[in-house]
């Protein structure tokens, strides 16, 4: 069980050579009460630095991190995706800030890293061309990528980050900034951890004189406490208090950081961005609280934003003129607010006689003053909020029409362009534009307008859209949950993880229909054990055991499975190094390609008489790739392909000849070759989670993204981005979620799972 690590987070920050003592964009979190499934163990940390000519004040920043906080917590999922849309979240509300913006020349750049630590694994995302520095006993390790990580957020509708992972251990201590100050890298590399964290803050504080922007984390053995330092002064007048004294706020048992020498000025609003002189925004009540910096339970953001350091504003002085003219205004107002209460009431002194009973409709009922203003007071404000209610939910229509001609001009400029990566960035712009618009309202212009930008930017990318279509329509269960499928022309299986069974579904008439009479699953077969599937493969027709589905257990075990038949089982011969993890196989040629993960091992089994009786043989030579983390693979002839869980791709080209020993590449670069995409397509920043090579003429690489319900198809052979198949955009019925499962049979039918559901595609290209 790992060691329950404390994470302790201390500011570095100066600004205009005076050291701050807390930063306004770092925000520390543990689970809410209420997160997400898979949220439950996940600390985060949100490390935001904006750089720009657009005014953030100190609450925005709190707004932005906390929002980016309550995206995370309330994203289902992996890890990384969760991650992935706290940060496009962010970006979605910087991108809408700098477009209001842009007429007045303004922008803000957002650079991010966010931190996620469950149980000793931290796992960090980089947006921007940010730094992290892993500092531990074996040396230092320097993660930073600027061509994954992009230029930061607020700058385009495409989201550019970069995963990286470490195992934390006690005593360990990670770097996180913005930007590397003179002379840090070369002290960081020689880093070997002895030096306390605190000695380590004065040394890089000591090293550069100009601006620094930097976190330090460090790890104890503990509760799993997450813990900002800060160090507060409060300046007194020296008449009334005397001088000034330094705070420390930490409630752990550390011994408190040493004070500075220079007396710091209150904390700007922003880093190098001047006060922004407008009332920040209201934050969100579904915000979860970020984390104190004692034991105690966590403070909500609104806390935080009055414990923050307060900006003073002058209010603007008035000409004469501007005051007579605001005076008249104030007189013009209070006398039509007068003429209409007075005239509500003279309505309601009609009205009231046709609605009582008894009374002479010719005769004004005489109403208490009272009730006169109850009746003045809440009729305006029932008309005022319902009209606040309409203009805040459709928006006013003047900023709409902005939105739509900034789109449409977009527009005009991607036709006009002859540069295809100008291209796709209108085509972004413009879709960027309509969001914007369509949260508000949707208009017929508006949907053309985005078909229009949808369909020039799929041609740009290779992207064609797929009509899914239900399989069955009745639901497998809701406990099923499908981990992978297997296909041949007339029937579908699907193997479930919650019962360790397999499903089958056949084609009768128009569609599919369940057997319930077919048998396959986890058990004792004629004294043989067969455990939890890992993976299941057609078999070709005419075999030996009449069967049509072939099934693997981690223990390597194989079961035949067939319609209107019993399974039979049998035990692969064992390898050398015995059986550790089996995590996938795969069937190329009468062979069957067994991957065992925890041997760092594919073994090759060679098919005699329809059953694979004979001991296997090592795949490799004298390069064997590192496969622990290794999840499926696929077989080509002689092309080894083996996808990693972290989306990194192996190939392998096996050697049949003494002379030309098998040869491996790892990672293999997954190249996107069309002119528009201009190599920013990072698939490492993918969740690729299954991968196939179709059937033959024309036989294809496929790899399935969980994260945006997308397979790519590449070149067999060079490994190149061929075509990316999305499903219909904007089109009832589509699938909706994260993919579990994929396959496509040899008459190019495309199968995906979602959980329990299943949708399949004709016709894919």
């Amino acid at each position: 069980m790992p060691t329950a690590l404390d994470l302790h987070l201390i500011p570095l920050c100066r600004q205009d050579g005076q050291e701050m003592f807390s930063l306004p964009g770092l925000l520390a979190m543990t689970p809410p009460r209420r997160v997400a499934r898979g949220r439950e163990q996940d600390r985060l940390m949100v490390y935001l630095t904006l750089s720009g000519n657009t005014p953030f004040t100190t609450a925005d920043y709190l707004q932005a991190t906390s929002q980016a906080a309550a995206r995370f917590y309330q994203t289902p999922g992996s890890l990384t995706y969760a991650m992935r849309a706290a940060a496009q979240a962010l970006n979605e509300m910087l991108l809408e800030r700098n477009l209001r913006t842009t007429g007045r020349g303004q922008f803000v750049i957002g650079w991010l890293i966010l931190g996620a630590v469950r149980d000793n694994q931290l796992t960090l995302l980089l947006s921007g061309p940010t730094h992290a520095f892993l500092l531990g006993q074996e040396g230092t390790r320097h993660i930073h990528d600027p061509a994954l990580s992009g230029r930061g957020l607020g700058l385009s509708q495409a989201l550019s980050v970069y995963f990286a992972q470490g195992e934390l251990q006690p005593g360990q201590k990670v770097l996180l900034c913005s930007q590397i100050a003179p002379g840090w890298e070369a002290t960081l590399g020689s880093e070997r951890g002895p030096e306390t964290p605190e000695a380590l803050q004065r040394r890089l504080l000591a090293l550069s004189s100009l601006d620094v922007n930097a976190v330090l984390m460090y790890t104890e053995t503990g509760h799993g406490r997450f813990t900002i330092f800060k160090r507060e002064r409060e300046t007194v007048a020296a008449s009334e208090e005397g001088p000034s004294a330094a705070v420390q706020t930490p409630t752990s048992g550390r011994p408190p950081l040493p004070p500075a020498e220079s007396t710091p000025r209150p904390l700007p609003s922003a880093y190098a961005i001047p006060p922004q002189p407008e009332a920040p925004a209201p934050l969100a009540d579904v915000l979860p609280a970020p984390l104190r910096t004692d034991d105690s339970e966590s403070a909500w953001p609104e806390q935080e934003a009055e414990k923050a350091p307060k900006i003073a504003l002058r209010a603007p002085r008035l000409s004469p003129e501007q005051t007579r003219r605001a005076a008249r205004t104030a007189l013009n107002l209070m006398d039509g607010w007068r003429r209409m209460t007075a005239a509500i009431g003279r309505g309601f002194q009609k009205l009231l006689p046709l609605l009582l009973p008894g009374n002479d409709p010719r005769q004004p009922v005489q109403m208490p003053g009272w009730w006169m203003a109850f009746v003045a007071i809440v009729v305006p404000i029932i008309v005022v909020t319902i009209a606040s209610l309409v203009y805040f939910s459709r928006g006013s229509p003047l900023e709409s029409q902005q939105y739509f001609e900034q789109a449409r001009a977009e527009a005009e400029r991607a036709l006009s362009e002859r540069d295809p990566v100008r291209q796709r960035e209108a085509w972004e712009h413009t879709l960027a534009l309509l969001d914007l618009l369509e949260a508000r309202r949707k208009t017929p212009e508006s949907q053309a307008l985005r078909q229009e930008a949808r369909a020039h930017l799929d041609e740009l990318l290779g992207i064609f859209r797929l009509d899914y279509q239900p399989l069955i329509s009745t639901n497998l269960g809701k406990d099923v949950y499908i981990t992978r499928l297997a296909a041949n022309e007339t029937d579908l299986y699907l193997l479930d993880e919650t019962s360790g069974q397999v499903l089958r579904l056949f084609l009768a008439g128009s569609g599919y229909q369940r057997d319930n009479e077919f048998e396959c699953r986890k058990g004792v077969y004629a004294g043989y054990q067969i455990g939890d599937l890992v993976d299941i493969l057609i078999l070709p027709r005419g075999n030996s055991t009449n069967a049509t589905l072939l099934g693997l257990d981690a223990l390597g075990n194989l079961i035949y499975c067939g319609p209107g038949q019993k399974p039979k089982v049998v035990a692969l011969p064992p390898p050398d190094t015995n059986w550790t993890a089996v995590t996938a196989a795969t069937l190329d040629g009468g062979l069957l390609y067994v991957l065992d993960s925890g041997a760092n091992a594919v073994w090759v089994y060679a098919e005699e008489d329809g059953v694979f009786k004979k001991r296997p043989f090592f795949y490799f030579d004298e390069q064997i790739p590192l496969l622990t983390k290794a999840v499926d693979l696929a077989v080509n002839g002689d092309d080894l392909y083996i996808l990693h869980a972290d989306s990194h791709l192996t190939t392998c080209t096996y050697g049949r000849l003494d002379t030309t020993p098998t040869r491996c590449i790892d990672p293999r670069p997954l190249v996107d070759t069309h002119p528009a995409a201009a190599n920013s397509h990072s698939f490492q920043t993918k969740q690729l989670r299954q991968i196939l090579i179709s059937a033959p003429p024309d036989s294809a690489l496929l790899v399935l993204d969980a994260a945006e319900a997308v397979v790519y198809r590449f070149s067999p052979r060079q490994v190149e981005l061929q075509s990316q198949f999305y499903p219909l955009a904007d089109s009832v019925g589509q699938p909706a979620g994260m993919p579990s499962a994929m396959t496509m049979n040899a008459g190019h039918v495309l199968f995906l799972a979602f959980g329990n559901r299943v949708y399949f595609a004709n016709n894919v290209p």
